[in-house]
């Protein structure tokens, strides 16, 4: 409980199978289907869980639910060292800036995600772990840069999350 694990597992799935579907119509229209099993297993399952449980349910719901940060501080920290731990992507300074930017942005984007769906750590890790296997079972690229075309996709992405968790916690008065 502690961690977001005891959230519905269903419902994160359910979300993610239907925000990351721009992703994989997008990817399924640019690249052939690499259907490896360790392929999925290597990028997209294993980093997708293990990435949210380290950076958001551990280390931010630490530093935000017992630490008693606030959503920012704790939020940014995460965010600093999951960007940090992306950087080996990047063949050159610039490249690894920009792929710092994106995955530090993202890391923001999951902490939102997990604190808005009421702690689900299931959000986050399905989302996560739906958004790895379009880019690697596709061949999108091999950095979390992408390019032009596969980033509308995830741009859709995102914004279709964003879009469902505010209509949601308004309907639950969440935001009165």
């Amino acid at each position: 409980n502690s961690l977001g694990l005891s959230g519905s597992f269903l419902t994160g799935f359910v979300f993610a199978l239907i925000t990351v579907s721009p992703m994989w119509i997008g990817s399924a229209m640019s690249g052939s289907l690499n259907a490896d099993v360790a392929l999925f297993v290597r990028s997209a399952l294993l980093p997708g869980f293990f990435e949210e449980f380290l950076f958001r349910g551990f280390l931010f719901g630490l530093l935000f639910r017992y630490a008693g940060w606030g959503f920012i501080p704790s939020a940014m920290i995460g965010a600093l060292i999951f960007g940090a731990g992306h950087l080996y992507q990047g063949s050159s300074i610039g490249e690894s800036a920009a792929i710092f930017g994106i995955t530090f942005m993202g890391a923001l984007w999951f902490a939102w995600l997990f604190i808005e769906w009421d702690e689900n750590l299931w959000i986050p890790i399905f989302l996560h772990i739906m958004m790895n296997a379009s880019w690697s079972l596709f061949e999108v690229s091999e950095t979390a840069l992408g390019n032009p075309y596969s980033n509308i996709f995830r741009v859709a992405t995102i914004a279709l999350t964003v879009v469902i968790t505010i209509v949601k916690n308004k309907r639950r008065n969440r935001y009165a």
